[in-house]
């Protein structure tokens, strides 16, 4: 029972930080956002991206680095969960 209890609380924490992850993702500029979800949710590499958006794949590279940026300062901000 109490291995239950534990997994139940893992769960809802999983659960707590995606949904606090998703808000901070979803609080970048259109394009970023797009980058950061085709890269890290979506799985996609920088090229793939860079195609898929139809920039050069330095300009996913440095929207990926700006992005990043983005969210360290919306956790500092905010706080992480």
């Amino acid at each position: 029972m109490t291995s239950m209890s534990a997994s139940t609380g893992d769960t809802a924490e999983a659960d707590r930080w995606a949904r606090w992850m998703r808000s901070a993702v979803n609080s970048l500029g259109g394009t970023q956002r797009e980058m950061v979800m085709l890269v890290y949710f979506r799985g996609m590499t920088q090229g793939e991206a860079a195609r898929e958006l139809g920039v050069p794949p330095m300009s996913v590279r440095s929207g990926i680095a700006e992005a990043l940026r983005g969210l360290a300062a919306i956790i500092e901000t905010r706080g992480a969960v």
